[in-house]
């Protein structure tokens, strides 16, 4: 039974900081976590190279990655992805509240991405870097991770949007990994690109991410967040 003072104070208040940017919070998307911040901050530190001219936000949800990479990276075309129109829409509320141009796609993780929305991009903000051979992609995803099932969650994700908790019956780690497969189909389908891979999942996937990559055949790399906690992973799929 969900009981109102175990709603989320994000949802209370409107609003939530994320990256120490301001950010409209409300049922439409998950609430975000402070732990995703490392996912972005290792993110943008990639994206350093001169290797990507394109980033892909997989399930954005309320677009805290998309919104908070494109304010540190008004140079690359960011892109958008989600099944969910409500959380598109607020999504989009984050992107014009930030001033920062993003473009969102209604898309059931890669069915809908097609390569016009990866290709050549004049940024607004001025005359983008994009060259022939800073063409790569960086996906990024923060996928729904928790078992369906799972009764050790805290009283106040009961306000959340389901579909934006749970992903998958056996382990909560399914929906990531259609997610990568996914990748692995478009990258054989775009044998020339560079693409990069980085994810957030539950803290207990280890044993899972270790399974993805041997029988994708990538050379994983795991990092913590900011209590040492392994949930991310990010690898290369670079042309051969």
């Amino acid at each position: 039974m969900r009981k109102d003072e175990d709603r989320p104070y994000a949802y209370r208040t409107g609003k939530v900081e994320f990256f120490l940017l301001p950010f409209k919070c409300d049922e439409r998307a998950l609430v975000p976590r402070l732990e995703t911040e490392s996912l972005v901050r290792e993110v943008l530190r990639e994206l350093k190279s001169d290797d990507y001219g394109t980033v892909v936000d997989v399930g954005t949800g309320s677009g805290v990655i998309a919104v908070t990479i494109a304010a540190n990276r008004r140079d690359l075309r960011i892109v958008a992805l989600d099944r969910s129109e409500a959380a598109l829409s607020l999504a989009r509320e984050n992107a014009a509240q930030n001033g920062v141009a993003v473009e969102f796609v209604l898309s059931d993780l890669l069915s809908d991405l097609s390569i016009s929305d990866t290709g050549p991009f004049e940024s607004e903000w001025g005359t983008s870097k994009r060259t022939p051979e800073r063409d790569g992609i960086f996906f990024v995803a923060n996928l729904p991770y928790v078992r369906a099932g799972a009764t050790d969650l805290s009283p106040d994700t009961a306000f959340e949007p389901p579909e934006a908790l749970y992903g998958g019956l056996k382990t909560g780690f399914e929906l990531t990994r259609r997610f990568l497969e996914e990748v692995e189909r478009f990258a054989k389908s775009h044998p020339d690109r560079k693409i990069a891979v980085a994810c957030e999942v539950g803290d207990d996937h280890e044993d899972e991410i270790a399974r993805a990559a041997r029988e994708l055949g990538r050379d994983v790399r795991t990092f913590a967040d900011l209590t040492g906690t392994h949930r991310f992973f990010t690898y290369r799929i670079w042309p051969s």
